[in-house]
C-alpha cells in the first residue's frame, strides 16, 4: 500500500494505510509457513503466498501479480485483485469499509 503508484491511485496518507493495516494484522491469523505447494511454474517465487493461504485456511488471496491472479482460485481461495477487495469490503460492511469507501469511492467511480 505504500508504493506511490497505489498511493497515488487511492489517494491516502501514510497515517491511514497504517490503520488500515493495523485492522488487517487484527483479523490475520498468523501461520508457522510449513505448507510448500508447487504450481506456479514460470515464478516459483508465487508459490509461498499460496502455501501461506492453504496454511491460513485463507478465504482470498490478494494480488497484483499475473501469475497468481491467472489462478482465480486454488483450493477453494479466491485470488483477487485489491480493487475486487475494496468492492466486497464496500459491500459487507467490514469495519473500516467506511473509510475504504470514503477513500476509493471516486477513484472506482472513475475506473469503471
Amino acid at each position: 500500500m505504500y508504493r506511490p503508484r497505489i498511493k497515488d491511485l487511492y489517494d491516502i496518507s501514510n497515517e491511514t494505510i497504517e490503520e488500515l493495516i493495523t485492522e488487517i494484522y487484527e483479523k490475520c491469523d498468523l501461520v508457522e509457513g510449513t505448507y510448500e505447494v508447487k504450481v506456479v511454474e514460470d515464478d516459483p517465487k508465487d508459490n509461498k503466498f499460496l502455501a501461506c493461504a492453504l496454511e491460513g485456511k485463507a478465504n482470498y488471496l490478494i494480488t497484483g501479480d499475473s501469475h497468481l491472479a491467472n489462478l482465480k482460485n486454488y483450493h477453494g481461495i479466491q485470488i483477487i485483485s485489491a480493487k475486487q477487495l475494496l468492492e466486497i469490503v464496500r459491500r459487507q460492511g467490514i469495519k473500516g469499509g467506511r473509510k475504504w469507501q470514503r477513500l476509493t469511492k471516486e477513484r472506482l467511480r472513475e475506473r469503471a
